[in-house]
Parts: structure tokens; C-alpha cells; sequence
């Protein structure tokens, strides 16, 4: 089962990780400076990957006090991804943030793989910025809450 996981942002970089297995996984980052560049930019690599499910961070963000001043693009962003999902015939998904931001909170080194050190994220070694990270617990939040299933890295 192949699932991409993604934290947009709708103007800056939408992180991404897409998982395989434990052994075929990729981290990465869609960028563009509006929704449709980066709604482009998805099109793209969902046509390359052919991910099965397509899960990603999406809330009532007009209900916060926190909201962002590119909130525009990304409300945009998060509907055209429902979208590609359709049209490229991937089942989609959305995890709340709040379900995310609870993950983070509350974080205390229990998903393998993932460190923090020195105030930066690493995954298998590899550093990450916050949106991939964010990515990472997409798919953290949609493998074992979602579809309980055990961790891949342990």
C-alpha cells in the first residue's frame, strides 16, 4: 500500500512523505508561490508515484486565533488536493490539525525514527523541515491512529 502524506501550505512548501515500506520511503518538498503552482507541482508527482491513498492536515482554520496571512491560498490549496485526489483516482484523506498539533504537544521520542536534536527534526538520520515533519505525522496520525497499525520503525 502506497500512501503520500502531506502538510500544505499553500504558498511557501507543502512537505511531503511518501511511504512504500519501512525500506522504500521519500521525503520531500512541493514549493510554489500560489495554490495552483503547488496544485501543479502535486499533480506532478501524484502522475510519477501513483500513491493509493492520499492523506493530508486540513482544519477549521478560520476558528482559530492562530490563522496564518496566507490563509487564502490555503483554503484553495487544501480543496484542489481533494480534487487530484478525484481525478487521478486515489482515495483521499484529511487529518485534522488539531490532531497533529496533539502528536507534537505531547511528543516524547515514541515514534522510531524521529529525533529532535538541538531544537531540529530528524527522521532516519535525515533532517527535516517543520512541513516535512508535519508530513511525518500525517502519516503517523493515518497508519497507527486511523488504520491501527504498529509503527514501521521501531
Amino acid at each position: 500500500m502506497s500512501i503520500l502524506a502531506l502538510d500544505p501550505s499553500g504558498t511557501t512548501e507543502t512537505g511531503y512523505f511518501l511511504f512504500r515500506s519501512s525500506q522504500d520511503w521519500i521525503i520531500g518538498t512541493i514549493t510554489g508561490k500560489t495554490a495552483v503552482e503547488q496544485s501543479k507541482n502535486l499533480n506532478n508527482l501524484l502522475k510519477k508515484e501513483r500513491p493509493q491513498n492520499l492523506v493530508w492536515e486540513t482544519s477549521f482554520w478560520w476558528k482559530t486565533n492562530k490563522a496564518q496571512k496566507d490563509l487564502q491560498e490555503l483554503v484553495y490549496f487544501n480543496g484542489i488536493i481533494l480534487y487530484l485526489a478525484d481525478i487521478n483516482n486515489i482515495s483521499g484523506h484529511k487529518i485534522l490539525n488539531n490532531e497533529i498539533q496533539r502528536v507534537i504537544k505531547y511528543y516524547d521520542g515514541e515514534i522510531g525514527g524521529l529525533v529532535v536534536e538541538d531544537k531540529k527534526w530528524y527522521f532516519q538520520k535525515q533532517p527535516l523541515t517543520i512541513h516535512q515533519r508535519d508530513a511525518l505525522l500525517v502519516f503517523f496520525v493515518y497508519w497507527t491512529i486511523k488504520l491501527k497499525r504498529p509503527w514501521p520503525w521501531i
